[in-house]
């Protein structure tokens, strides 16, 4: 069974780096008050930079896919380097999904994959995928 993240986590994490971008650029606006001459490049900067990582937020998201087959789980991502994660379901030490605030009010749902010598995280997901995801990785 493949899974892909719903729109809906697109617009979370852009959300998340918009009050991030905000963020910074209050600051950077602080200490230009200083020099008020590095105001403009700094707001044209800021501003392809917000361009540009909101749009590859979302391209990012898009790549992200989750295969499930009897004994292995495979979670490909990547927009210049693509890479793929292969979980032997036997492997898995623990499944656990959370879910902030946010997150809840969207519907959807964070997996966290514990192996061996490490643990990978799945971005939000939808409830009830997140939750056909676990039975599919946990039952087999």
């Amino acid at each position: 069974m493949t899974f892909a993240l719903p729109q809906k986590t697109c617009i979370l994490w852009q959300i998340r780096a918009f009050f991030i971008l905000v963020l910074l650029y209050a600051v950077v606006v602080s200490f230009c008050r200083i020099f008020l001459i590095a105001l403009l490049p700094t707001t044209i900067v800021l501003a392809i930079g917000s361009v540009f990582v909101l749009l590859y937020i979302s391209v990012y998201l898009k790549q992200y896919k989750i295969n499930v087959n009897s004994s292995v789980l495979y979670i490909t991502k990547g927009v210049f380097i693509k890479t793929t994660i292969i979980i032997p379901h036997i492997r898995l030490a623990y499944i656990k999904s959370f879910a902030t605030p946010m997150m809840g009010w969207l519907k959807l749902r964070c997996i966290i994959l514990k192996v061996a010598r490490g643990w990978v995280l799945v971005p939000e997901l939808d409830v009830i995928n997140a939750e056909k995801l676990i039975k599919l990785v946990k039952y087999d």
